[in-house]
C-alpha cells in the first residue's frame, strides 16, 4: 500500500519554523487549492558551511549506533556529527532496513536513533520490535512532532525524544552517556550467560570500541 502520510506534516512545519523564530500562514479556497506562506527572520551573518564540534564541551562516544530517518540529508548530518564525536554510525532509510541490519549485527549495536514519522513503519513500531527482540539496544527518538509519543509503551517510555531541528551537541551528549553505560552491561550479560565478551578497538577508528559476545 502506498504511503499516504500521517497528517503530521503541517504540525512539523509549524514546530520547526516557530523554533527558528518564523511563522506560517495558510490560505485555502475550495476547489482551487491551498497556499502556504512561511516567513523566516533575516539572518544577520552567514552560518558556517560545516558543522563543527565544540572540542571541550561535547563528550566523546565509543560504540556503534544506527541512525534511521527517511530524509537522507537529516540522517547524514546527524551521522556525520556523531562520527566526529567518536561514534561509529550506520545510516538506514527506514524501519525495515533497520530490522534487517540488526538481524545480522545486533550484537555490535548499542543505540538506535530513529525518526518517529516514516513511511511503512513508524519509529514507535520499530522501537517496539527492538525492545521485544534486542532489549540490550537503547532506542532514542527524533521528531518534528515529539508529542506523538503520548501513551507509548512502558518498555521504552524513558527513551529521550529530540525535537527537530536537532540540538546536535545535546544528542551527542545523550548518545555518549548511553554508549558509556552499554559496555559494562554487555560484560555483565556475557558473564551471566557463560560467555566471554570480546573487546577490541576498531582498525578504522581507534576511538571506537567493538564488543562481541560469543557462547562457549
Amino acid at each position: 500500500e502506498d504511503f499516504r502520510g500521517s497528517g503530521l506534516g503541517l504540525s512539523s512545519v509549524q514546530s520547526i519554523v516557530s523554533t527558528v523564530g518564523g511563522r506560517v500562514a495558510l490560505e485555502s479556497t475550495p476547489d482551487v487549492g491551498t497556499t502556504v506562506t512561511i516567513w523566516f527572520p533575516v539572518v544577520q551573518k552567514l552560518v558556517a558551511e560545516s558543522v563543527r564540534l565544540p572540542a571541550k564541551t561535547v563528550p566523546r562516544g565509543n560504540g556503534r549506533l544506527v541512525v534511521v530517518d527517511d530524509e537522507p540529508a537529516i540522517r547524514h548530518l546527524v551521522s556525520r556529527y556523531l562520527v566526529a564525536a567518536g561514534c561509529e554510525a550506520v545510516e538506514l532509510q527506514d524501519g525495515q532496513a533497520a530490522l534487517e541490519y540488526l538481524e545480522q549485527h545486533s550484537s555490535t549495536v548499542q543505540v538506535v536513533l530513529t525518526d518517529l514519522v516514516m513511511p511503512h513503519m513508524s519509529g514507535q513500531d520499530l522501537a517496539s520490535r527492538i525492545a521485544d527482540r534486542w532489549p540490550h539496544i537503547a532506542v532514542m527518538f527524533m521528531s518534528g512532532t515529539p508529542n506523538v509519543l503520548e501513551g507509548r509503551r512502558e518498555a521504552w517510555a524513558s527513551s529521550p525524544v529530540f525535537a527537530k531541528p536537532l540540538d546536535l551537541p545535546e544528542v551527542a551528549r545523550r548518545v555518549a552517556a548511553t554508549l558509556k553505560s552499554a559496555v559494562p552491561l554487555l560484560m555483565v550479560a556475557g558473564l551471566l550467560l557463560g560467555c566471554q565478551p570480546n573487546l577490541r578497538t576498531s582498525s578504522k577508528n581507534p576511538r571506537t570500541l567493538r564488543v562481541s559476545v560469543a557462547g562457549r
